[in-house]
């Protein structure tokens, strides 16, 4: 990941832009190209709101939907902008063969009430097929499929399959931004719902293994 001032997601870089935190798209067919990755940007800057948790949560995270698979991302350090000022967030993904034509993709940038994302962009990278072997390049790259900003710590979560954390060693719900959720009850705050939970209406079973499932994360906390 890299941050640096900015107040506006660069046209010329980014294909698709959106005045909020979050970006729906249909990955396109394209013959005889190959997608290599995804480049996401954010410009975010301080609220005046209060906030509760500290360091504040910044996370970006992409969901496929077509494939059932999400990727959340937390960096361990990031910029936090000068008041009056806006901050810019740039970070590539590494999908491998997870991202394909046709696939619906959701990307959101998740904060609380402390940042107010401006602005958010993505461009699909490309990488020309090669008839005849592979380069030194796309060997690499395929080592490490889901590699994300140059961080090589992936973890999928052991409750739900297909979700997969990113940014920080032992990532997972009850460790975000060395240590957002480690202080009192986040399970009900809006940006932990937006980052853990799907924005469809659960019913019947699946509303009571949800809330199972709450119940055994606010259980480990405690303990924690």
């Amino acid at each position: 990941s890299t941050f640096v001032p900015g107040g506006e997601v660069p046209a010329g870089w980014f294909s698709k832009k959106s005045s909020g935190s979050s970006i729906s798209f249909t990955v396109p067919s394209l013959p005889n190209l190959r997608i290599r990755g995804l480049n996401v940007c954010c410009v975010y800057a301080l609220s005046n709101n209060q906030h509760d948790w500290q360091p504040p949560p910044l996370f970006t995270k992409v969901s496929n939907k077509t494939k059932g698979l999400k990727w959340i991302y937390g960096p361990r350090f990031f910029g936090i902008p000068e008041d009056g000022k806006d901050m810019m967030w740039l970070s590539h993904w590494n999908f491998g063969n997870k991202l394909e034509g046709g696939d619906e993709v959701n990307v959101s940038i998740v904060v609380d009430g402390s940042f107010q994302v401006k602005e958010s962009g993505i461009k699909l990278v490309y990488k020309q097929e090669q008839i005849i072997g592979r380069t030194q390049d796309e060997a690499a790259c395929s080592s490490w499929p889901y590699g994300i900003g140059g961080d090589s710590s992936l973890y999928e979560d052991e409750e739900s399959k297909g979700t997969y954390y990113s940014g920080i060693p032992g990532h997972h719900r009850s460790q975000t931004n060395e240590g957002s959720l480690r202080d009192g009850d986040c399970t009900r705050t809006e940006w932990y719902k937006n980052l853990f939970e799907e924005s469809v209406q659960a019913t019947g079973q699946e509303e009571e293994e949800e809330l199972v499932k709450i119940q055994k994360q606010k259980k480990r906390m405690r303990i924690s």
